[in-house]
């Protein structure tokens, strides 16, 4: 056994120990040690209806807020934090015998309590002891508008400080009071963790927690399915029990190889004799780790593509095997003209949605195994140059079983533009972490996907005057990575106070900041013509997702400025039906993806482009979310989409990994992965995107050829049906056999 497997024994026979002592009654006195006591947050509290920033004492005053919990000054209130560390200092060494945790809930206003709240007890700030999770409680579920006080009983130690890590469920964390019980059994025990320690432990039950969640829900899956053989109650209740113990520490992946085993079983009594399946699907199908397969082989693969375009295909791969079996896949070789086709294989990701998702493309290469009963999605992408028809065959090894899945590739004589009309856009900023230092292969891959707007982050911009030669260097070497773009926006970011005032030197819209601002444009312009854009090209993107006072703002910045650089253009995020009011103000308006905005958007006649900035985007449909965003711009008329973000894993010096929602600050945007030795995994949502951008042109040329109407029709019968995956497929071959003809 592995030293990191005795110690997450360990911490599992803590969790346990310390669950069940929160379950027993009562046995501490009613003094409340934590009155009047000193204590830290970390963050600051920040939700402004409140106690203020500079509170310290409502957790601790021995007050309970009356009327709306989340409306009053006694109560102490988070929005947007990840994680909470509350420090109370009792002052002297005491025996502790219980603590309570005093919040509130309305799933309502999107209010949760707390995931977790961590207690640990410390003699010191080197010697803390984990005691157990107040909010560990049966009660502690989703609901209508509640308060309630958490308590933590049994636990009989000594301590002078307290630290708490709270989790927020959702987006918003509240709690009013903390009270520390004096206990009446006395210990000597003293704990051996410091504040670092107590951070990572937390963590740890954080993660052990999660995938208790994963567990769960993929035994629970597989309960469901058609054919489980998974029926008595002392079969679930074993396997629930090894998810409770082993979930997290067993690095073999036993738990999980014993529902796909379990999974395996039951398959065979169904196909009986076969040692594999092969299943035709859908490339952006939705599929679980336990998707019941359907005896539904491939005859055949066909792939249809335009000039300069891609198509997709897929099929599923199980294991009925009672052994891990190695597989191959291979493409005959074709003809040097003939498409490329690349074979990848699915796994999947577990999404801050607490769901299985298969989304990452893999390279086949030299092979992956399958456990018994595991199923796995390969996915194939085909990229045609010249127009023809070809044929070849796809070797599937499986062990030394060996099928031919026939393949046919269309290359029509309809070719795509060079120059896309559709404005696409994903704010892909080169600086985020899994693309830092893969900047150039970051930017072709942008383009490869059809993006050809470049943003220009703010910490690019030189906002001090004059511009030093090394702050120009760093615009100017930004934007020639993105040369090809066929537009520039420079964010400006004037939503935060210090960019608005140029650095804190001048007040906004003074006459010191329209001469700074003059400057500054004139150093922009100049900056990207030695980059190889012109100033056509160039749009300012003052404010994002412009709101409240940063609207009148914005409309007085624009009035002046469009009087005295006749040249300027503006670009601008809509989110708010408030914001509409700045539409007269902009040349470029990308407005949320909300029908009542959009329709307000388009009675406007500026140039609207869509865009959709949704969390827990691995669990988003990469058909209906990525790939019909852009059917439902050509539809509205829109001249561009996009979505938040390319690249986003986190903010921070070490946000985490994009294979990963639960090791940065915030679950991941992103629609990449990092591969081995610094490369790009794509994914099933980046392509649908990419396949969605080509449907808006193929839409374009099919309206100068046979009508906008007709070309409106194809794209409401696709967007009427999101569900279907097929629909756009079916009508982009039908757009395809009436231009090639």
């Amino acid at each position: 056994m592995t030293a990191a497997i005795v110690h997450k024994l360990i911490l599992l026979l803590l969790v346990f120990v310390y669950s069940f002592t929160a379950l027993v009654p009562s046995t501490y006195s009613a003094t409340n040690m934590a009155i009047g006591k000193a204590y830290t947050v970390t963050p600051i509290q920040n939700y402004k209806l409140t106690a203020g920033p500079d509170d310290r004492t409502s957790l601790t005053d021995g007050k309970y807020s009356s009327g709306y919990f989340w409306t009053r000054k006694s109560t102490v209130g988070w929005q947007g934090a990840k994680r909470i560390e509350i420090l109370i200092d009792l002052g002297k060494v005491a025996d502790i015998g219980g603590l309570s945790f005093n919040t509130a809930r309305g799933q309502g206003a999107g209010v949760y309590f707390p995931a977790h709240v961590y207690a640990f007890v410390g003699t010191d700030k080197d010697h803390f002891s984990y005691v157990g999770d107040i909010v560990k409680s049966p009660d502690n579920t989703p609901g209508h508008y509640k308060i309630k006080k958490f308590e933590l009983s049994g636990i009989n130690t000594k301590g002078r400080y307290l630290l708490l890590e709270v989790i927020p469920r959702g987006n918003f964390a509240f709690c009013d009071e903390i009270e520390v019980f004096a206990g009446n059994r006395p210990t000597n025990i003293v704990g051996s963790m410091d504040m670092e320690a107590v951070r990572s432990f937390g963590s740890q039950l954080e993660r052990l927690d999660i995938e208790k969640e994963f567990m769960i829900g993929l035994l629970d899956a597989a309960i469901r399915e058609p054919g489980n053989s998974i029926r008595s109650d002392m079969q679930l209740s074993a396997i629930r029990q090894s998810i409770n113990a082993l979930s997290g520490i067993d690095e073999t992946g036993s738990i999980e190889t014993a529902i796909f085993a379990q999974r395996g079983d039951a398959l065979r009594s169904r196909f009986s004799g076969r040692r594999f399946l092969l299943e035709s699907v859908n490339p952006w199908a939705p599929m679980s780790p336990i998707s019941a397969p359907l005896d539904n082989p491939p005859n055949g693969i066909a792939l249809t593509m335009p000039q300069g375009g891609y198509d997709y295909a897929s099929f599923v791969l199980t294991n009925l095997a009672a052994t891990p079996q190695k597989i191959i896949i291979r493409p005959e070789s074709m003809a040097k003209e003939a498409p490329s086709l690349a074979v990848y294989y699915v796994p999947f990701v577990k999404s801050a949605a607490m769901e299985f998702v298969a989304d990452p493309l893999v390279p086949v290469n030299s092979g992956f195994t399958l456990r018994p009963g595991e199923s796995r999605m390969i996915f194939l992408a085909a990229h045609g140059a010249y127009p023809g028809k070809w044929q070849s065959t796809l070797k599937v090894a499986i062990g030394a079983d060996v099928s031919s899945v026939p393949l046919n590739l269309y290359v029509a004589t309809t070719a795509l533009p060079a120059r896309f009309s559709c404005n696409a856009i994903n704010w892909g900023y080169l600086d985020f972490k899994p693309i830092r230092e893969h900047k150039a292969d970051a930017v072709k891959d942008l383009f490869a996907h059809h993006v050809n707007i470049a943003v220009i982050p703010p910490w690019y911009i030189p906002f001090n005057s004059p511009a030093k030669i090394r702050d120009l260097l760093r615009i100017e070497n930004y934007l020639r990575l993105s040369s090809g773009a066929s537009k520039v926006l420079f964010f400006l970011n004037f939503n935060e106070n210090k960019k608005l005032t140029a650095n804190n030197n001048y007040a906004y819209l003074s006459s010191e900041w329209k001469d700074w601002f003059k400057e500054l444009y004139r150093t922009l312009v100049k900056s990207a013509a030695r980059a190889g854009f012109s100033e056509e090209q160039l749009y300012l993107y003052p404010f994002d997702e412009v709101h409240g006072k940063d609207i009148d703002r914005f409309v007085a910045f624009a009035s002046w400025a469009r009087k005295e650089i006749p040249s300027i253009k503006f670009y601008g995020t809509l989110e708010r039906k408030e914001a509409l009011r700045v539409l007269p103000y902009l040349d470029i308006a990308q407005v949320i993806d909300r029908d009542d905005l959009l329709e307000g958007a388009r009675r406007s006649k500026k140039e609207i482009w869509i865009y959709g900035a949704a969390d827990n985007t691995k669990s988003l449909s990469p058909y209906s979310y990525y790939r019909l965003m852009a059917w439902k711009a050509f539809y509205l008329g829109f001249k561009g989409a996009g979505f938040w973000n390319y690249a986003d894993i986190g903010s921070g010096d070490n946000p985490g990994s994009a294979w990963d929602d639960f090791d940065g600050d915030r679950p991941d945007f992103a629609v990449i992965y990092e591969g081995a030795n610094g490369g790009i995994v794509s994914s099933r949502r980046w392509e649908a995107w990419r396949m969605g951008v080509e449907d808006y042109e193929l839409l374009s040329m099919y309206a100068k050829s046979k009508g906008e109407d007709a070309a409106r029709a194809l794209a409401k019968g696709v967007l009427s049906n999101p569900v279907d995956t097929g629909k756009a497929d079916e009508a982009r071959r039908i757009i395809l056999h009436e231009l090639s003809q």
